[in-house]
């Protein structure tokens, strides 16, 4: 009886501390995944935060280029004395910071280009021309940007009609009267150092007095647009502060142009290095922003190697108490079973 007596404790203490070992285990990943959810979550509220201050930045900008589109209408012809004071009445750089400009596009139809670029030139801009060069069925021109200075100078006379991705922006503000986003473009402002992604926003200018009911009304009343060109850099910082932390915990944030996340796509990153958040990661989150039928995609992410004491910590104390407690448990049955089978020894020897 001996032998057999002898091996039954071993097999207790080993049952023992395996049950302590996965129950430690099931309690130790479901703490985790309730970390991991609360994150989520987290990430959520912030991301939902980001989007409602960049919406309504956007449909600030748009309110703007709406009261130029207003100015046209009452005050045309508008000189180029006028635009200026407008903007600078207007207070846009200090109330809505990031912004690159605020300008005036033309419509110029082909038998009108020549005649346009002598009347530009008689102001005094003697080298003033149209371009891209070339024929096209229509043309445009930047004819007021503000401030005319500094890189918006390299736009003046730019034809952004001759460019798809500006063009599908400016036709749809035409045709459904409404302040349309572009997709993402280089800017012609843009130099060779601090190259930013570009977007621009056009609100259409349609000739006081001709009706607009209807799409090929508004076509032949379009005068042109009112619009603002954006540095996603420079624009981001004005609307978030040029902060990189948005909460009490560190976010990283991305934006894309449309549904797809990818580097061509890519209008915004808050990492220096210009690194693109990884939206499958288990520290992300991404959701769509909409305004006026074009969509941008914003991806929240944690920073690589970002520990948060108050989830990890929960979770290893439940793993190493479980763990403690299982080994204790089992040192205390072994303990236990040695002393009843030594008084059992002892019990027999007597």
């Amino acid at each position: 009886m001996t032998p057999v007596t002898a091996v039954r404790p071993v097999w207790w203490n080993w049952i023992t501390l395996g049950s302590g070992v996965l129950l430690t285990l099931v309690a130790t990943l479901e703490m985790r995944s309730d970390a991991q959810t609360t994150d989520r979550r987290e990430l959520e509220l912030v991301g939902n935060e980001i989007a409602a201050k960049v919406r309504t930045r956007l449909h600030a900008h748009a309110q703007v280029l709406r009261s130029g589109a207003a100015f046209f209408a009452t005050a045309s012809p508008v000189t180029r004395a006028q635009w200026r004071t407008f903007v600078e009445q207007s207070k846009v750089s200090l109330n809505l910071p990031g912004i690159q400009g605020v300008g005036f596009a033309l419509l110029i139809p082909p038998n009108g280009l020549e005649a346009h670029q002598e009347a530009i030139r008689a102001e005094g801009f003697a080298e003033y021309r149209v371009w891209p060069e070339g024929d096209r069925p229509v043309y445009s021109s930047i004819v007021y940007l503000e401030p005319f200075s500094g890189r918006n100078l390299r736009a003046f006379g730019y034809d952004m009609l001759s460019e798809p991705v500006r063009q599908a922006a400016m036709e749809q503000a035409r045709d459904e009267d409404v302040a349309a986003l572009s997709g993402k473009v280089r800017l012609v402002q843009e130099t060779a150092e601090d190259i930013q992604a570009g977007t621009l926003m056009y609100v259409p200018v349609y000739q006081p007095g001709l009706p607009t009911g209807t799409d090929a009304q508004r076509r032949t009343a379009l005068l042109g647009w009112v619009y603002s060109p954006y540095r996603m850099t420079d624009l981001m910082q004005g609307i978030l502060g040029g902060e990189d932390r948005y909460d009490s915990q560190s976010a990283e944030l991305a934006i894309y142009d449309g549904d797809r996340i990818a580097p061509e796509t890519l209008l915004y990153d808050s990492r220096p290095a210009g690194a693109a958040n990884d939206p499958a990661a288990p520290r992300a989150t991404t959701l769509p922003l909409d305004f006026n039928g074009h969509r941008w995609t914003l991806s929240v992410a944690r920073p690589p190697g970002y520990p948060s004491p108050s989830r990890t910590l929960p979770v290893l104390l439940v793993a190493t108490g479980g763990g403690l407690i299982s080994l204790l448990v089992a040192g205390l049955l072994q303990a236990l079973m040695r002393s009843r089978l030594r008084a059992v020894q002892l019990a027999e020897e007597l």
